[in-house]
């Protein structure tokens, strides 16, 4: 294909036509953007022609996508908003038909529509964005933004529940004479970006009209309903299912023998598996006390099968490892065990009724053998006692950050704004963003962030008479004296004192507003705010004769302390039980002094949490730091008879003889405080000492002439003790009974320290649930707590 010089010419005029058209189309956009804001006013008003008319805003959210929910809600999403600025028209046709123009947002004039219940920075009135204007006056500003929100968060269901976040939009400074805002019905959730953990059900909008006792005017406002759906598939596998599974170690540690010497320590584990499980799902949800979630009953609930668990296992234990000399097993206890459990556990007892009547009737026929037999003509009594032994293997205060949310209202007379209302239509009020009127130095002093800024981005309320009026919003980060000794049952006083930064009180006087209250308090999980107390102090310094006013607002806030005893402290009890569970395991089971550290260090990851959600304060100790130091000394003192005690039973064959005042203290006074006796054999009378005597002639004869009715072996058969000065110490006899005698001292020193140990735990728990709560209430009376009707309160951490 050629291309001949004609169509090279054609070619040629089309490039110049474009491009003059575009520098005709781009002068047009330049003089007509001119045109536009030579005529604006310099001061951004209302832009209507005619004072009364109100300015219809149509608004508009479209969320994008969910970015956290815990206790508060971090959402992206687009706010759109259209009105009319009547200052903003041209005729087309004078500007080469052009019908639209962008023009950036901070040139023109933008209602202060901003999020009421957002827990972040104020909406910016002016983001770094253009507006898109049509010739007939119509705006339309679409903005982007990250916003921080309050949500009531309900877990009671979690993680299969849902939840419903509303979000308030409604101009800032003016009432509905001035602006009206009406939702757009182009609000929609197309554009929502799926999120890993939550799915939007739909969303609701609704416009509202408030009315306040302070005025007589409308505030409308638009609030959008989200309706989140928690997935709930990660927390079943990662949780749930896991936590289940854990609990079925309690099923295998009650199949395993006795005599495998792990049985506890598999129930153990369990139970710190499920508080492992509690810990990770209380960081999931926020710290509220209004409601326990059924997954934190559902882990709880694991906890006390585990303790009982381990409780009931122990006593297997003891059972199993019942001492050769020990009583007979009740009648009763016979009788519940096989013909109720056996049928509860589907099974049937291995030892036949009738066994032990068999027994004795061969031990009687073997008695009469031997007086027919004339052995020395006379009965000896003697027990016959298996020593069957299996050793185990080898075995004030500082200032804490306090976030907040705060609206200021403040009141002051500016002389050079006042006017006569009928030299202006009748107006006598008008909004004046507060950037281009004087506004007073207000700080908070006690702030720890920067200094309130003095001019927000706001319109301030100007009335004839020269009375501002500048309502604004902000999240101040400020000082507060934290006494957490009485810590989850505490009640924290916080004060916020506000004053001129510049100004002496010859020049700038500040006086409380008696419309102070905590009405718009918003309802927090952890926290109720009972009453604030306002005063105005005057302060002298040594530098200046003149006086330094200020107001200062004291808060009082109360802890709910219901989670905080459910995920700290009845863990902490139930995991000092374990303790208990280990003074009654037997000491043949191998597993006492491991079932003792694991309580300590579970008291010491507790410890842990428990620092996490305090200052690190040094003038004064929580009670609850003092309540798990005390389950830790006392789980090492626990440790410590523990280990005598097995020291005790696992004595050498060749130990010495018991001392004397370690005899009569154990059978004598521990025996009373353990609630037991003695299981040794009393001493045997002279008859039955003197048929001692002649045991091996006796024994000797009946083994070759009869067959002895016993399965073990006549050289094992332990015979009673003969008195003390009748044995040798090198005889196997005496150092039997020296064993046993040990054994039985270690067995009452464990039942001892049980009855103390249970004792002292029990009043402390008591003592911490029931009497610090109104050692607190005393406490806090002493320094002067006002209480009123508590509101709940979104107040971040303390």
């Amino acid at each position: 294909m050629y291309i001949t010089g004609t169509n090279v010419g054609f070619i040629r005029l089309g490039v110049i036509a474009t491009v003059i058209g575009l520098v005709v189309s781009s002068k047009n956009s330049i003089n007509l953007t001119h045109f536009l804001l030579d005529n604006y006013p310099e001061y951004p008003i209302r832009p209507v022609m005619n004072e009364s008319t109100p300015i219809v805003v149509y608004h508009r959210m479209t969320p994008i996508q969910l970015i956290d929910m815990v206790s508060l809600i971090c959402f992206a999403l687009w706010h759109n908003q259209t009105w009319t600025d009547e200052y903003l028209t041209w005729d087309p046709d004078d500007f080469g038909g052009i019908k639209e123009i962008q023009i950036h947002i901070s040139k023109i004039w933008q209602p202060d529509v901003v999020l009421f219940s957002s827990t972040g920075e104020l909406f910016n009135r002016h983001f770094d964005t253009d507006a898109i204007v049509s010739y007939d006056g119509k705006v339309v500003s679409l903005q982007f933004s990250v916003v921080q929100s309050t949500c009531s968060i309900d877990a009671t269901f979690f993680p299969f529940d849902e939840q419903n976040c509303q979000m308030k939009f409604a101009s800032w400074s003016y009432h509905g004479g001035y602006i009206d805002i009406i939702p757009s019905n182009k609000s929609n959730i197309d554009r929502f970006i799926s999120n890993g953990e939550w799915t939007i059900e739909k969303m609701e909008v609704k416009r509202n009209v408030a009315h306040y006792v302070c005025c007589d005017e409308p505030f409308p406002d638009v609030t959008y309903t989200l309706h989140f759906k928690r997935r709930s598939n990660f927390y079943v596998i990662n949780i749930i299912l896991p936590s289940f599974l854990a609990s079925i170690m309690m099923c295998v540690g009650f199949y395993l023998p006795s005599d495998s010497g792990e049985r506890i320590t598999l129930c153990v584990t369990s139970i710190l598996s499920q508080i492992v499980f509690l810990t990770i799902v209380s960081a999931y949800m926020p710290p509220t006390a209004d409601i326990i979630p059924h997954i934190q009953m559902y882990l709880f609930c694991l906890i006390s099968m585990g303790v009982a668990s381990a409780f009931l296992i122990s006593s297997s234990l003891n059972m199993h490892f019942r001492n050769p000399g020990c009583r007979k097993v009740p009648v009763g206890l016979k009788i519940f065990a096989f013909n109720f459990l056996s049928r509860i556990g589907c099974t049937r007892p291995r030892v036949s009724p009738k066994q032990g009547e068999r027994q004795s009737s061969a031990y009687s026929n073997h008695v009469e053998v031997a007086d027919n037999g004339n052995i020395n003509n006379h009965k000896m009594v003697y027990e016959p006692t298996v020593e069957s032994m299996s050793l185990p293997s080898t075995q004030n205060t500082n200032a804490n950050k306090n976030d907040r949310e705060e609206q200021h209202r403040r009141t002051w007379t500016d002389e050079y704004l006042t006017w006569d209302p009928d030299d202006f239509g009748g107006i006598k009020e008008i909004q004046i963003h507060i950037s281009n009127i004087w506004q007073p130095d207000m700080v908070l002093f006690t702030s720890i962030s920067e200094l309130f800024t003095r001019h927000f981005d706001t319109d301030a309320i100007v009335s004839y008479d020269g009375t501002v009026v500048a309502l604004q919003f902000s999240v101040v980060q400020s000082t507060c004296t934290i006494d957490a000794t009485f810590f989850p049952y505490d009640e924290q006083t916080c004060q916020m004192k506000f004053a001129s930064w510049t100004y002496h009180g010859g020049y700038l006087d500040v006086l409380p507003s008696n419309e102070s209250n905590i009405e718009r308090f918003i309802n927090n999980g952890e926290w109720l705010l009972g009453d604030m107390d306002i005063k105005r102090n005057v302060a002298h310094y040594v530098c200046c004769d003149e006086p330094f006013p200020d107001v200062t607002y004291t808060l009082h806030f109360k802890r709910r302390s219901n989670f905080y005893v459910m995920n700290i402290i009845f863990p902490s009890f139930l995991a000092s039980i374990l303790i208990c569970v280990g003074f009654y395991l037997p000491s043949d089971s191998g597993e006492r002094i491991t079932l003792c550290v694991t309580s300590i260090l579970s008291q010491f990851v507790f410890l842990t949490i428990v620092s996490s959600y305090m200052p690190p304060t040094t003038e004064n100790i929580p009670h609850i730091q003092r309540f798990l130091f005390s389950l830790i000394s006392m789980g090492v003192a626990s440790a410590f008879v523990m280990a005598s005690s097995l020291n005790m039973h696992f004595q050498n064959p060749g130990c010495e003889k018991v001392p004397d005042w370690l005899r009569k203290f154990a059978f004598s006074f521990l025996s009373r405080i353990g609630c037991t006796r003695s299981r040794l054999t009393p001493k045997p009378t002279k008859q039955q000492s003197n048929a001692y005597l002649n045991h091996e002639e006796f024994i000797n004869d009946v083994s070759n002439n009869h067959k002895m009715p016993y399965e073990h072996p006549v050289e094992n058969i332990s015979l009673s003790p003969s008195q003390k000065n009748d044995c040798d110490e090198n005889d196997p006899e005496e150092q039997q009974r020296r064993l046993r005698e040990w054994r039985e001292v270690a067995r009452i020193l464990d039942r001892a320290y049980l009855s103390i140990y249970s004792l002292i735990l029990i009043i402390l728990t008591a003592m911490y649930i029931f009497y610090i709560p109104v050692m607190a209430l005393a406490s806090h009376d002493e320094k002067g707590y006002h209480g009123g009707e508590q509101h709940g309160g979104s107040l971040g951490t303390l």
